[in-house]
């Protein structure tokens, strides 16, 4: 019997969604203030299960919505895709000296042949978040949603702290910039632009990396 995780809260009937690349991890400890748990279902029969339960938020990026949980909000993680794509180079890149333009060039034509990261974009999803986390603005972001904007949490200061803590290191000594041509960006924004147009990002935004 296969099983898929799912994590929310049956107190704020809410589900937390953390596609990759988009501070998934920050996202899991931040939920685990929130009484937010992860829970497992049956792949097949969709039913949720006991027979794994755990008390904390496990690390996953799926969002498959059982009937249980249908009327829940979703709560879903996202970044801008320019940088959401720079950033799992950086992470599936190994060797220090194949962090460059030309190979980053290699890499988003094998991801745009079979997209492994940007995957989720929401085509064919039923259900489209109502609150959106940016990696760009998560406080502002956070205080969206009335029971964390409502928290002990926000309102002692910490949310703050916290939102700008850093739970995975990121690669400082690469720049960005000029990784990508213009053609590379007309293709991401012509074949992803739901998910440009639901997470509120715009096609303009490719010049912070370049």
């Amino acid at each position: 019997m296969g099983y898929n995780a799912i994590t929310y809260s049956d107190i704020y009937k809410s589900i937390l969604w953390t596609p990759p690349k988009t501070g998934s991890s920050h996202a899991a400890f931040m939920f685990t203030h929130f009484e937010f748990s992860t829970k497992f279902f049956n792949k097949e029969t969709f039913e949720l299960v006991n027979s794994r339960p755990t008390a904390m938020i496990g690390h996953h990026h799926n969002c498959i919505i059982t009937d249980q949980l249908k009327d829940y909000d979703v709560i879903c993680t996202t970044r801008n895709p320019y940088s959401r794509l720079l950033s799992g180079f950086f992470y599936m890149t190994v060797a220090q000296t194949e962090l460059t333009v030309q190979h980053f060039r290699k890499f988003f034509s094998k991801q745009m042949d079979k997209p492994t990261i940007l995957h989720d974009a929401y085509y064919g999803y039923s259900k489209i978040p109502k609150y959106f986390l940016r990696t760009e603005n998560l406080y502002e972001d956070y205080l969206k949603i009335p029971f964390v904007n409502e928290s002990k949490l926000n309102q002692c200061g910490l949310l703050y702290d916290l939102c700008n803590m850093k739970i995975n290191k990121s690669i400082n000594s690469v720049t960005t910039k000029n990784f990508y041509t213009m053609d590379m960006i007309d293709y991401l924004y012509d074949n992803y632009r739901n998910l440009f147009d639901i997470d509120g990002y715009e096609k303009d935004s490719y010049k912070e990396y370049n």
